[in-house]
């Protein structure tokens, strides 16, 4: 009941995991991913769409904290069939410069956008009953344990057995929605443009790592050993 989004993914791995080599399943599963995000966040019917609203609660969070939090909402918002939004007014700012807050660094989340809520909103949560309604709020830091589901699994790790070393079929999800969620604006992109000029590295390969935590800070820092 969870996939809705991914329902012609999932067949399509059932059917071709098995005769594909892993190059091939992992690349076209990735773009698969992205087809599907692009679907979603990138449409054109915005009165018929469903909207989820990636809530933050006003919690005053820096960057690594903010973008590990729209990629869970975004998570759920793939599962649910529903297109992400952000509450501009919910987003941290990191300067007078950065008045448009997330859009002063990357591209809009989606393509449709719808910031006004009515009163009823935010009763209407994507994993209950409400679940049809066309608006729900997302709030990561205030989930009710029981208002959870289970194990939120977009992709089954089976799908890369063949490889070794085994992949995440975890982490492919989050780097496909890393990358689309940094996507950088024109004025970003023309920094790093006149950076990699000055640095002389034009037409050399670019490459960008993006580390999540699993967890808080606090609570990754008691549970799990530095050597782990």
């Amino acid at each position: 009941p969870y996939h809705v989004g991914l329902s012609e993914l999932e067949k399509w791995l059932i059917v071709n995991k098995t005769r594909q080599t892993f190059a091939q399943l992992y690349e076209e599963t990735r773009l698969r991913l992205f087809a599907d995000v692009r679907r979603l966040q990138q449409g054109t019917d915005c009165s018929n769409a469903k909207y989820l609203a990636c809530s933050m609660l006003n919690k005053p969070c820096n960057f690594g904290c903010q973008v590990h939090t729209i990629a869970d909402c975004m998570t759920s918002a793939l599962l649910t069939n529903r297109t992400a939004v952000l509450l501009p007014s919910q987003l941290y700012r990191y300067g007078p410069e950065c008045s448009s807050q997330w859009h002063c660094f990357f591209l809009p989340l989606a393509s449709c956008q719808r910031h006004a809520a009515t009163v009823n909103d935010t009763l209407w949560h994507p994993w209950t009953s409400g679940g049809t309604h066309p608006y729900a709020v997302y709030n990561a830091w205030g989930e009710d344990e029981n208002r959870v589901p289970p194990y939120l699994s977009v992709l089954d790790d089976t799908m890369f057995d063949a490889a070794d070393p085994k992949p995440s079929a975890a982490c492919l999800l989050t780097g496909v929605l890393m990358s689309w969620l940094l996507r950088p604006n024109e004025r970003v992109a023309a920094a790093i443009a006149h950076r990699r000029h000055s640095l002389g590295l034009e037409g050399a390969p670019f490459h960008v790592g993006v580390h999540v935590r699993r967890s808080d800070k606090r609570y990754e820092a008691t549970t799990f050993g530095l050597q782990h």
